[in-house]
C-alpha cells in the first residue's frame, strides 16, 4: 500500500478501475446512483433515561446545504467549553422536541471544524464542531426538526460517547465512508493527520453533489483522499482488494454507512485482514441480530438472570433491562435497541444470546452483554456490572 499511495500522483488502473487523486479527478460511473435510502445515520430511538443535568447546552453556529436534505451544522456550546470525552470517532445525542411536543433524541458522529471552514465563535475555532444531517424519507420526525434549525438556535447535546474508537497500535488506516457516514471518518483523518500516521480515505457517494464535507476532507487528507463517485456496489469489491492486497501489517480498516454496505466491506476485508482490525459502526440495528435469526432464535423462551445477589426472571416477552428495571435493579441505558453500550455488562455464567449491533467477537468473548436486547441460551444467566 505504501508503493501505491506514493505513486498515485498520476492515473492508476487496475482492472478497469482509474484510479485518480483527488486533485485530479475523482472516479464517476454515469448513471450509477447509490443507495442512500437506506443510510440511517439518524435512526428512530426510544426514549433513553438520562437527567436533564447530564446534557450540555449549545448554540447553532452556522448551516451549510448540501442538497435539499442534506446539511453540515456547525455549534458551540455554552461560554466556549470544550465536549467532554470527545475522541476521534465519537457522537453525541441530540435532544429534540418533535410532533406534539415529544422528546426525541437522535445520534450524530462529530467531529471539528477545520477554522478555514467555520464561522466566528466566541470559543475560538478550534471549539467549533459539526455534524452531518441527512433527512431520511421515512423520518419519524427527528431528521426534519434537524433540518429546520437555524443560526442561532439552542440544542441540548450528551457528552460524546465513543463506541468507534480509533486504534493507535495500527501502522496503517484505511477509513471509508458512504453518503454521511464519512462523518466520524473525517474526525479521525483529523487525528491521524495531527499525528503523522499513514491513512487512506474512501469516500463513495453517489454524486458530487451530494458529498457532504468534501471540502473538508479535502483539506485534511490531500492526496489520501480517494473519491467514488455513483460506483456501483458490486464493483467496490475490486477498489477493496487492489488496497488492501498491498496494505502492510497490522492495518485496520473502518467503515460507516448503510448496513449492506458495511456487510459488503466486511466480507472483502476478512479475506486480507484478521477480524479484531475490522471496525465498523451502527447507528441502526442489525435486524437479524436483534431479532434472534443469528441464533434461530433459540433464546426465545424465558429465562432468570442473577445480578446484585438477587435472581430475576425474565419472561420471553420482557427484556432483561426491563425486567431488572421492574425489580428495583436499574441499568443506565440509552438506545434501548443494542447500539449505544450504554447498559453494558458482564456475563459470569451461562450461554448468552447476544443481539446488539456494537460488541466485536472480542467484546463477546471477554463478556460483554447488552440487557436491553440481548437474552440467554440458558435456562440460567449470571451478570455483574461492567468495569469501565
Amino acid at each position: 500500500m505504501n508503493r501505491y499511495r506514493e505513486t498515485r500522483t498520476n492515473c492508476r488502473t487496475c482492472k478497469g478501475f482509474t484510479f485518480f487523486p483527488r486533485s485530479a479527478h475523482a472516479i464517476e460511473q454515469k448513471g450509477a446512483t447509490m443507495d442512500e435510502t437506506s443510510l440511517k445515520h439518524s435512526p428512530a430511538r426510544g426514549t433513553a433515561k438520562r437527567s436533564e443535568g447530564s446534557r450540555l447546552r449549545a448554540t447553532v453556529q452556522q448551516i451549510t446545504r448540501v442538497a435539499d436534505d442534506l446539511m453540515v451544522l456547525e455549534f458551540c456550546l455554552k461560554d466556549g467549553e470544550e465536549l467532554p470525552d470527545y475522541s476521534p470517532g465519537c457522537h453525541v445525542d441530540v435532544t429534540l422536541t418533535g410532533p406534539e411536543e415529544t422528546e426525541l433524541v437522535r445520534q450524530y458522529s462529530v467531529f471539528e471544524m477545520p477554522p478555514k471552514e467555520i464561522s466566528s465563535c466566541d470559543a475560538g475555532a478550534h471549539l467549533t464542531y459539526g455534524i452531518a444531517v441527512k433527512r431520511e424519507e421515512n423520518s419519524r420526525g427527528g431528521s426534519l426538526v434537524m433540518m429546520q434549525l437555524r443560526a442561532g438556535d439552542e440544542l441540548l447535546i450528551s457528552p460524546a460517547h465513543n463506541n468507534f474508537e480509533l486504534v493507535d497500535t495500527a501502522s496503517y488506516y484505511v477509513l471509508v465512508g458512504a453518503g454521511v457516514g464519512i462523518a466520524p471518518m473525517l474526525s479521525m483523518a483529523q487525528s491521524l493527520q495531527h499525528q503523522g500516521k499513514p491513512f487512506m480515505v474512501l469516500y463513495f457517494v453517489s454524486s458530487i453533489t451530494r458529498a457532504v464535507l468534501l471540502p473538508q476532507l479535502r483539506s485534511i487528507c490531500g492526496d489520501s483522499l480517494i473519491e467514488v463517485f455513483g460506483s456501483p456496489r458490486a464493483r467496490q469489491e475490486e477498489i477493496y482488494r487492489h488496497l488492501l492486497s498491498q496494505a502492510p501489517q497490522e492495518t485496520v480498516f473502518y467503515v460507516c454507512g448503510p448496513q449492506g454496505f458495511m456487510s459488503g466491506a466486511k466480507e472483502v476485508v476478512l479475506d486480507y485482514l484478521p477480524h479484531q482490525n475490522f471496525h465498523w459502526e451502527n447507528f441502526h440495528p442489525d435486524m437479524e441480530a436483534l431479532s434472534g435469526e443469528k441464533n434461530a432464535g433459540a433464546g426465545g423462551c424465558a429465562f432468570d438472570v442473577e445480578f446484585c445477589g438477587e435472581t430475576v426472571h425474565v419472561p420471553a416477552n420482557a427484556t432483561v433491562l426491563e425486567a431488572l428495571e421492574e425489580a428495583d435493579l436499574p441499568v443506565m441505558s440509552r438506545c434501548l435497541e443494542g447500539t449505544c453500550s450504554t447498559c453494558v455488562m458482564k456475563v459470569i455464567e451461562g450461554e448468552p444470546d447476544h443481539r446488539d449491533s456494537v460488541f466485536n467477537e472480542q467484546m463477546h468473548a471477554d463478556g460483554a452483554f447488552a440487557p436491553c436486547v440481548s437474552r440467554s441460551l440458558d435456562r440460567r444467566l449470571v451478570l455483574e456490572r461492567w468495569r469501565r
